[in-house]
């Protein structure tokens, strides 16, 4: 009788054992399924938020390409006295963007000289962007330190056309965000039609190619 509850002690101490074991091992691979679903549903939730940031940002940059577009429809509408589109752009041209001779726009060899293609984008991202009023341009807050966000603009080229227009070609406008530390763009190309005869916004500057970056 004594050799019989000896053997059932040792079979229960050994089942509790195995029961041990099985226990750790289903908590450690329950601990580790858990981990990994919060992991994801972490990363999931990460993800929606930049989503609403980066479609946030692109409302907000919107917004600042419509203001930019009103102010060179106006500007531009200041010089509509000028009856004709040549002297037009001649005008805007130099008395905005300090490009005295519109001829070496269309002379190839000097479109290759990057010194030029800086001289000429650089003025004209300028001109560009002193329209954004919502936003703060970056020409104009460089010196601010507190700033939350502003925008910036780039523009590759100009060229005119037989058809009443300029083109503002490869317009990059930015938006950067300082507290999340997100960019978001809008690449276009900009074209700017003579004003005499056309009315509003739309018919006097066009945006083509459009495309939204990030």
């Amino acid at each position: 009788m004594r050799k019989f509850f000896a053997g059932c002690v040792r079979k229960m101490r050994s089942e509790s054992g195995q029961t041990f074991i099985l226990v750790t091992t289903v908590t450690a691979l329950a601990t580790v399924l858990g981990v990994m679903a919060m992991g994801g549903a972490l990363l999931s939730l990460r993800m929606r938020g930049m989503k609403r940031l980066s479609d946030k940002n692109f409302y907000r940059l919107e917004l600042a390409l419509n203001e930019m577009c009103a102010g060179i429809a106006g500007d531009v509408t200041v010089n509509a006295d000028i009856s004709d589109p040549h002297a037009w752009a001649e005008n805007v041209l130099s008395s905005r963007l300090s490009i005295m001779d519109i001829s070496v726009l269309d002379d190839v060899s000097y479109q290759r000289m990057s010194s030029r293609r800086s001289f000429v984008g650089e003025n004209a991202a300028q001109w560009v962007e002193s329209f954004s009023l919502t936003i703060p341009s970056a020409s104009k807050s460089r010196a601010v330190t507190d700033k939350t966000e502003e925008v910036n603009v780039t523009v590759g080229d100009i060229r005119l056309n037989s058809d009443d227009s300029m083109v503002l070609k490869d317009v990059t406008v930015t938006l950067t965000n300082y507290e999340r530390d997100a960019q978001t763009a809008i690449n276009c190309d900009m074209r700017i039609y003579y004003p005499i005869g056309r009315s509003g916004i739309d018919e006097v500057v066009k945006l083509e190619n459009w495309r939204r970056i990030g």
